[in-house]
């Protein structure tokens, strides 16, 4: 389940639409399920914004993964995304799909 999207930033950034190029964080639950946290299963996530799909860059740490996790994931938003209203949805390594989140993308 997807409760929010918002532009990926670090401490001290100021507050700015999601544009693409930039990261957003996607926040919320189940997104890793039970038995998937192996790099094999989690090369298999994908995250839909608009009609792109873009696959969830895996950022390794000892013991595992920082990126995806259970509740949150960032990934790139890609230049072929047309600016606009679109909606994000994550599908997951079992191939389970998220609720819609509807974000605005600008120039």
């Amino acid at each position: 389940m997807i409760l929010s999207v918002v532009r990926a930033r670090e401490a001290g950034d100021l507050d700015a639409p999601i544009r693409t190029g930039d990261d957003i964080e996607i926040r919320g639950a189940g997104f890793v399920p039970p038995g998937a946290q192996r790099a094999d299963r989690l090369s298999r996530m994908v995250v839909r914004i608009g009609v792109v799909n873009v696959h969830v860059p895996l950022v390794p740490v000892t013991g595992g993964f920082s990126n995806p996790t259970d509740d949150l994931l960032t990934v790139p938003v890609p230049a072929d995304v047309e600016p606009g209203r679109v909606d994000v949805q994550v599908v997951t390594s079992a191939g389970v799909e998220t609720n819609r989140y509807a974000i605005d993308v600008t120039d």
